[in-house]
């Protein structure tokens, strides 16, 4: 683990957090999204990297030029308003002319680094053959799903969504393709393009599949997969740590038998252990929400917490929207057959100790009454509060914005993966205040769509976390302590933490600045921070964990020589250096 000190220098103060109160507007008007009608999936990144998130919408209809209903829209983010920025930004998706589905023709929008060069690329599942943009860092885009190898060979397969993930933790994200009347596919990112591995994992799932999800079931650091069917048994994967999954859904009782459309991961008890909600439809199948009990089975406990009943639902999405310390659940629902008010659920477990949820949705005014399908969860206007944006079926989407008064104070974090994938998808992040741990899964996943956003904790009245802990996809923890509330860091692994005010945090005194060259081939030096006031150890192990130098670190040392003959074979190695309760690392190439 990597522990860090990080002085306070001054703190933000925004007041003590309601049981009740709270409050949205709908602005989608004011902030030009009102075109984005007759949506699916809906999904938000920051493309262009200027610190705040844009917005991709789906059409749901094949496209056609005199319908404006019809165009996918990419909307940039300018201080709170949206530009349509489809056309400049080259990802007008007029492709998808094939057979109209009951759903629509376009689906869905998953946000993903495939490339880890810092700027999210954009997947588009749909009926036909499916997009992949590149972005080229300029705020334009290139088609490249062919050349990529994850275009799709059924130019009539119905493509609900994609999620991008690290199945084999080799440090790039893979795709996962569901798959509403075919079987869904995985494609393995070879490092130049993508291999179809479906069959050979055992991920080529037949059912009706809406969402798929990963998750840790079994705590072995290797993330398993939750495919949610519709019409069917929902299945879950378990990873057998050798690129092949096993189905073990009648083991972890998580095979509901519902119209399984949406699913979303959280821990609304506060315990340690993911939760997963799935959405149905009501009227035949409750919702479960099956309560994580660690590596064991999952129990279905949403009636007695009160979440069972919300309509023909879909989009879903765990949310702690009055920061008070706890999560709170939104659904979004709605069919031309059963119409019904969307529902935000507000937790208890602050409050009264056990979790618990009711409904706030009128009080709230988050009970629109469209034909809903998307939901994201983001701060598209960066107070600290948590927005809602609802793509609408039928009609132009909802953005919630939150003015709920008097709320806690937050913290967002950004994570930037360095031995893992770029953006951290698979990390667990933690934050602990005066004893109490709050944890979120960086998944991004939604219903029709996956984001890239910060992770955010609402922190009740502390000013101050006591430690933040990142457990990464690689499996590096990392840990930071006396951070400020009321500000967005990135957390870099392997590396360091910075705050949106740099003020806010002081310079790094230990930890590993640089390794040149890097590859090594004969002799390379290891660069420290500042020198190594205690002295210590400097270690390399293998990727399996084997260790294959030591060496001990004279007090004041502020550089080491290594050379190629003391590690032996070519590959990927982990450099540790250790002082006393201080550790750091880094990844050397060796040639």
């Amino acid at each position: 683990m990597i522990t860090r000190s990080l002085s306070i220098l001054f703190l933000l103060f925004w007041g003590s957090f309601p049981v009740f109160g709270q409050s949205f507007t709908q602005v989608s008007g004011e902030s030009q999204l009102a075109v984005a009608s007759n949506g699916n999936g809906v999904a938000v990144a920051d493309y262009d990297q200027d610190g705040d998130l844009d917005i991709f919408f789906v059409a749901r209809e094949a496209y056609d030029s005199s319908r404006t209903t019809t165009v996918s829209r990419l909307f940039r983010n300018d201080d709170g308003f949206f530009v349509d920025v489809t056309h400049e930004a080259g990802v007008l998706n007029t492709t998808n002319g094939y057979t109209t589905g009951q759903m629509g023709n376009q689906f869905g929008a998953a946000w993903g680094d495939y490339d880890n060069d810092g700027f999210p690329d954009l997947f588009i599942s749909q009926i036909g053959p499916d997009l992949l943009f590149r972005n080229n860092r300029n705020g334009t885009f290139d088609e490249v799903a062919e050349q990529m190898g994850v275009r799709g060979s059924n130019h009539n397969s119905n493509h609900s969504s994609a999620m991008w993930w690290d199945y084999d933790i080799d440090g790039d994200l893979d795709l996962y393709v569901s798959s509403w009347t075919g079987v869904n596919t995985l494609f393995q990112n070879n490092g130049e393009s993508f291999d179809d591995v479906s069959v050979e994992s055992g991920t080529a799932e037949p059912g009706q599949t809406w969402t798929s999800i990963p998750l840790d079931v079994n705590l072995d650091q290797h993330p398993d997969l939750y495919v949610v069917n519709d019409f069917g048994d929902n299945t879950l994967l378990l990873s057998n740590r050798d690129g092949t999954f096993s189905d073990a859904t009648e083991a972890y009782d998580l095979n509901d038998v519902g119209h399984g459309m949406g699913v979303t991961i959280g821990d609304c008890n506060n315990d340690g252990m993911f939760d997963i909600y799935l959405t149905n439809d009501a009227s035949y199948f409750p919702n479960p929400l099956f309560i994580g009990y660690g590596s064991g089975p999952f129990v279905d406990n949403a009636e007695d917490l009160g979440v069972g009943d919300a309509g023909w639902a879909w989009g879903t999405e765990f949310l702690d929207y009055d920061n008070d310390r706890d999560q709170d659940l939104y659904v979004v629902n709605g069919f031309p057959v059963a119409p019904g008010t969307n529902y935000l659920f507000h937790n208890s477990l602050v409050e009264t100790g056990t979790a618990g949820f009711s409904d706030v949705s009128t009080g709230s005014g988050t009970d629109g009454t469209p034909d809903a399908r998307g939901l994201v969860v983001f701060d598209y206007d960066q107070d600290g509060r948590l927005d809602l944006l609802v793509s609408n079926w039928t009609g132009a989407p909802y953005l919630y914005r939150n003015d709920t008064e008097n709320t806690g104070n937050w913290i967002y974090i950004k994570l930037q993966g360095t031995l893992s994938n770029r953006d951290g998808l698979g990390a667990v992040v933690s934050v602990n205040i005066d004893g109490q741990t709050m944890y979120r899964h960086n998944d991004g996943v939604e219903f029709l769509g996956q984001s890239l956003a910060p992770v955010h904790f609402g922190l009740g009245d502390a000013e101050v976390i006591d430690q933040i802990t990142v457990s990464w996809p690689s499996g590096l923890v990392e840990k930071f302590v006396d951070i400020p509330a009321n500000q967005t860091i990135t957390v870099t692994e392997n590396v360091e933490v910075t705050a949106s005010e740099p003020e806010l945090l002081p310079a790094r005194s230990f930890g590993i600045d640089a390794v040149y060259p890097n590859p090594l081939t004969t002799t390379s030096r290891i660069e420290f921070v500042a020198a190594v006031k205690q002295g210590g150890t400097l270690e390399i192990y293998d990727v399996v964990g084997k260790l294959r130098y030591s060496r001990t670190i004279a007090p004041g040392t502020r550089n080491v020589e290594i050379n190629r003959d003391e590690l032996g074979t070519s590959g990927i190695y982990l450099v540790w250096i250790r002082s006393g309760l201080l550790t750091a690392s880094t990844r050397l190439v060796v040639l």
